[in-house]
Formats: structure tokens, sequence, C-alpha cells
């Protein structure tokens, strides 16, 4: 839904929430690529992909979305320009910003699989008995 400039102009979305969609598809891509279970700097990764994230897409629909029927004043046009139906030539550009991302986090998931061939690099340990 974020990806496409109709949308985005269209309909009150939270800005920023393709950026926090691109976090999210980070934090897949970590997943594939890495061990967030047993690797402390995946998992730290990934934990930061998902605080960016959530910030990246509650921050403005809270103060966007939600506050700007209430909103009075100055606050008023700050909650607005973080709605994508109200500020839609930064909602275009971040709508092409997160296809972009996508586009290389895609291709490298890809490449990754191609290259691996799907396997995990490291095997899990078994214990023998």
């Amino acid at each position: 839904m974020f990806l496409f400039p109709d949308v985005v102009t269209g309909d009150s979305l939270p800005l920023t929430g393709g950026l926090a969609a691109a976090c999210l598809f980070g934090v897949l891509l970590v997943k594939l690529m890495g061990d967030p279970d047993h690797n402390l700097r995946a998992y730290r990764i990934v934990l930061a992909l998902e605080a960016l994230g959530a910030l990246l897409y509650f921050v403005p629909y809270v103060f966007g979305v939600q506050f700007s029927a209430v909103a009075p004043g100055s606050l008023g046009s700050i909650s607005n320009w973080l709605v994508s139906g109200t500020n839609n030539n930064w909602a275009v550009g971040l709508a092409y910003v997160t296809t972009a991302l996508f586009a290389i986090m895609g291709a490298i998931a890809v490449g990754y699989t191609l290259i691996t061939g799907g396997r995990a690099e490291v095997p899990e340990a078994t214990t023998a008995q």
C-alpha cells in the first residue's frame, strides 16, 4: 500500500509508513542471512530495526492521522504534515524511496539465496550421546 503513489496521496496514511515497512523487511533479511536467536550482533540489528520501524509508523499515525482531527492552531499544521493525504510531495517521494529500498533488499535476498542454495551457513549443533 505504501509503494503506490496514488494510494498514499489519496488516503490518510502515516507519512513514514513505507519506511517502517522497509525496516520490517530488513528484519526478514537479517533473519535470512544471520541467526538472531544465537548471534548477539544479529539480535541487536533486528531489535533496532523493529524499534525504528515502530517509531516510523506509530509517531506519524498517532500525532498525524489521529491527532489531525482535533489539533489546534500550529499543531494542526504539524499534524497535517505527518499525513500522506495532505502532504503529497513528501508522500510520493517517500513511496519511491520505499520502493527502491524494497528492490535493493529483495535483490540482496535473491542473491544470497542463489549463492547459498537456501541452506543455512552454519549447521545446527547436535548433541552426541
